[in-house]
């Protein structure tokens, strides 16, 4: 197996309006407290594939169509060989491409949400799509043109980090921290990229749980939790690249993010000590030992890599405005 992991800063080239929280007011962000990325993970082996993370709230099909589109074109890869991965950080922006007719509603970063349709226009979006699309590209070129031989290892642990937003009532569900653990998925998995030498080069970890440590309150560019993790993991494990897959924690909120049984908005210095409390147990994680049992310790792949792309119809209830309030 073969295998290359970069990144590269992805900050938006003007200030823009954050999405997330609706209660957000009409104005753009004040600034950068830690810097948004893209990550590459490269990895070869019968056939190859591409990993693609992103530090933004997500991306629509124009977005999406147009990056794999390009890729596909440039490098030779089919769509169903790249997976894009949005963190979901609600500290920075969604994105879109140039295809306005795969736009899921008229949006753009440049406007404030309440914007009337007809007033959208999208220039600086499409500004944005070219910057990101380039370097996602510039740093495939570069992957595939210094590819490592090595292995992979995977290992199935547990966090606590998260905590389930939905509390059932007798009304039904309200907004409110809900400590039971099978209301949530407390599954971390990793996936660790060694050199023939044993250095560890990537680390790929999936959780569910949404990147709201910050709230509507913060008009700073973030990427949240994963950010303060990536950083300190790469820290404390010189030569390696983390990279954040998101999975499905749509009611899931970061535990630090509770208080007396509600919910608050951290500040940064929470938010700091939020994210080395998993980069603790990843850290943990990381210190154990090769072991046959994937549930005991790491076990490496064998890698075989098979790929199939499909869409999934998610279906919902309409509901009349009586149901609403």
């Amino acid at each position: 197996m073969k295998f290359s992991i970069l990144k590269d800063e992805i900050i938006p080239h003007i200030p823009v309006h954050l999405r997330g929280f609706a209660a957000r007011i009409d104005k753009r962000n004040e600034g950068v407290h830690d810097p948004l990325y893209a990550t590459v993970v490269l990895i070869q082996a019968n056939k190859t594939v591409a990993i693609i993370s992103i530090d933004l709230i997500g991306g629509d099909r124009s977005f999406a169509d147009g990056i794999k589109g390009a890729i596909c074109e440039r490098f030779g890869l089919s769509e169903d060989e790249i997976i894009l991965n949005f963190s979901h950080t609600h500290s920075a922006v969604a994105i879109t491409g140039e295809d306005e007719n795969k736009r899921n509603r008229p949006y753009s970063f440049n406007h404030y949400s309440s914007t009337r349709d007809e007033d959208i226009e999208h220039s600086e979006d499409v500004k944005y799509y070219k910057i990101v699309k380039t370097k996602i590209l510039n740093m495939i070129e570069a992957g595939l043109s210094n590819l490592v031989e090595g292995n992979a290892y995977v290992l199935r642990g547990k966090s606590k980090f998260g905590v389930s937003r939905r509390h059932p009532h007798e009304d039904g569900v309200i907004w409110k921290p809900y400590f039971n653990e099978d209301s949530m998925d407390p599954d971390l998995y990793l996936i660790k990229l060694e050199d023939n030498n044993g250095n560890i080069k990537g680390l790929l970890y999936n959780y569910a749980c949404h990147p709201t440590s910050m709230g509507p309150n913060n008009y700073l560019i973030s990427a949240d939790y994963p950010g303060v993790v990536r950083r300190v993991l790469e820290e404390k494990n010189p030569g390696m690249i983390a990279m954040f897959l998101q999975g499905c924690g749509a009611d899931i909120k970061p535990v630090a993010t509770t208080e007396d049984g509600v919910f608050k908005q951290c500040t940064f210095e929470e938010l700091e000590v939020a994210g080395a409390s998993l980069v603790s147990e990843i850290q943990d994680l990381l210190e154990l030992e090769e072991e046959k049992d994937v549930n005991l310790g790491w076990r490496r792949i064998n890698v075989d890599l098979q790929t199939k792309s499909s869409d999934l119809k998610l279906y919902s209830e309409s509901w009349d405005l009586e149901k609403w309030i």
